[in-house]
Order: structure tokens, then C-alpha cells, then sequence
């Protein structure tokens, strides 16, 4: 979807609602917003395709592992000896299941403060320990373009939607018509990236 293309997708959705159109300043802002909360959305479905990774090394007596700069959402640590994966820890209540005071080898992970940590904390240093597979964030677009644009084609409805969706969330009526909407572009998007692609 051209850009102009993506602004007349969003003037049919919001015409009839008693708006005036939008500039394309503010599609661009609407849009921009719309783009982060999609992507946190769909990045499952976009992770075969679109993962990167980087090693990472662990320093003795020390828990925390910063994320690569590009990183969005980090999904995996793989132990580069072992091909195992360390266990994700989604919430604190699961620390109980492991020795957090004294040293020892790396068992879990969680995030915290922006950072990976690692559980219990390594009682030695380990170049190269492991790879951590990571959704990237979106490149940040060069003057005139969006970041929508950087998403597959089979996105930019749904971005458009919820561009229409944070702008109007106040007006019930048009926000049922928009979320069903969202709902069947939503599902096109499940559709197109959970087949297996060759």
C-alpha cells in the first residue's frame, strides 16, 4: 500500500463519521502510534521470518545482560554448548523456584529494567554463552515515509484501523464498526502469516 493509498484507506473509514478528513500530518501520527501497538501485537506471528540474534556473554557475580540497541521483544536464549533454551520467567512469583542468592549456573531468564537477567546469578564469567533470538524493532523511516510502510503489505489495513481506533476511541458507535473491522483484518493477518510460507 502506497502512502497515498494508505491515506485514502483511512478517509473511507473515517468518512460518515461527521469528521473532517485528516490532514497527512495527522494520518502520519495516528498511524505512527498505530504502527508500535500492531507490531507489539503480531510480532508472534512475524517471528519466523523477521528474528534476528546476537551472542551473549555472561560476567561473573553479575545478573544482567543488556539487550542488543535493535532489540523489540526478546523471545529465546539458547545455551550455545547445550542447544538448550533457558526457561522464561514471565512474573517475579516464579523466582521461588530457584536459588537467587547464591552463584551458580544459569537456569531461567526474565526481563527487568530493560535488561535481561539471569537466574541465579553466574558464579563465573562465559564469553559467547549463549544466543539470544529477538524480534528487532522497526527501522526508523527516512524523511517523507512512515513506519508502516516497513510492515508486510498484509499489515497496513490493520494498521490503518487501529490508526482510526486511537484517533476516535471516544465514539462508541463508530468504534464497534472499527473494531470489527480490526477483528477481520486481524484475522487476515493470522491467516497470511501462520501458513507455512516455502
Amino acid at each position: 500500500m502506497t502512502s497515498a493509498q494508505f491515506e485514502d484507506f483511512i478517509e473511507s473509514l473515517i468518512s460518515g463519521s461527521g469528521d473532517p478528513n485528516w490532514t497527512p500530518e495527522e494520518v502520519a501520527i495516528y498511524a505512527d502510534v498505530a504502527t508500535t501497538v500492531t507490531y507489539s501485537n503480531i510480532w508472534h506471528l512475524l517471528y519466523p521470518s523477521w528474528r534476528k540474534s546476537a551472542l551473549i556473554s555472561l560476567t561473573g557475580s553479575d545478573p544482567y545482560v543488556s539487550l542488543p540497541a535493535d532489540c523489540f521483544k526478546p523471545a529465546k536464549i539458547q545455551i550455545l554448548s547445550t542447544g538448550e533454551d533457558l526457561e522464561f520467567l514471565e512474573t517475579e512469583g516464579e523466582l521461588i523456584n530457584f536459588d537467587t542468592v547464591n552463584p551458580g549456573e544459569p537456569q531461567a531468564w526474565m526481563l527487568e529494567n530493560k535488561k535481561i537477567r539471569v537466574i541465579p546469578m553466574p558464579a563465573a564469567g562465559a564469553s559467547d554463552y549463549g544466543r539470544l533470538w529477538y524480534m528487532p524493532k522497526l527501522d526508523t523511516p527516512p524523511p517523507g515515509s512512515s513506519k508502516w510502510e516497513f510492515l508486510p503489505e498484509e499489515v497496513h489495513p490493520l494498521v490503518a484501523v487501529e490508526s482510526v481506533l486511537l484517533a476516535k476511541f471516544k465514539d462508541k458507535e463508530f468504534n464497534q464498526q472499527m473494531m470489527a473491522l480490526q477483528a477481520k483484518f486481524f484475522g487476515a493477518v493470522v491467516n497470511a502469516f501462520s501458513v507455512a510460507r516455502p
